[in-house]
């Protein structure tokens, strides 16, 4: 049976979301258990963070660069944008795969860094917490 698509208007500024939205499988209602949702708020370990920094594609690299490089600090997807040289829509999709990547390859739900929508600004925010911060910056004097 093939797939049938609908067209749903989004407005621009809420693209990025809808794009990290399909990124993920749908979860039945009732589907997440107890433990499922414990699982959720354990933060993740540096070696953790290491291997998906190291498991990454450059243009993810230099995103998490950026934010280790303004610990604790939000900074706008343009922002972002234009420090890895992509346009929004195509670090859109950098982050829907790196989401895809997190859920299967790691087992987690949540990113190490965190993302929120401003509705002041018409814009999502990205901020990494100085902790894991400084684990990002330290990848770069580690042993290959």
């Amino acid at each position: 049976m093939a797939t049938e698509f609908i067209m749903v208007p989004v407005p621009r500024e809420r693209v990025q979301e809808v794009y990290r939205l399909l990124a993920v499988d749908p979860v039945p209602p009732g589907a997440l258990s107890a433990e499922a949702t414990t699982a959720e708020v354990v933060p993740w370990s540096d070696a953790e963070i290491v291997r998906a920094y190291n498991e990454s594609p450059q243009k993810m690299k230099l995103f998490l660069d950026y934010l280790a490089s303004v610990p604790g600090q939000s900074v706008t997807a343009e922002e972002t944008a234009k420090a890895v040289g992509y346009t929004r829509h195509q670090q859109a999709g950098m982050l829907g795969a790196f989401g895809h990547r997190v859920k299967r390859r790691y087992s987690r739900s949540t990113w190490f860094f965190t993302y929120e929508w401003n509705d002041q600004r018409g814009d999502g925010l990205y901020s990494m917490e100085a902790a894991v911060a400084g684990v990002v910056r330290d990848i770069k004097s580690m042993p290959v």
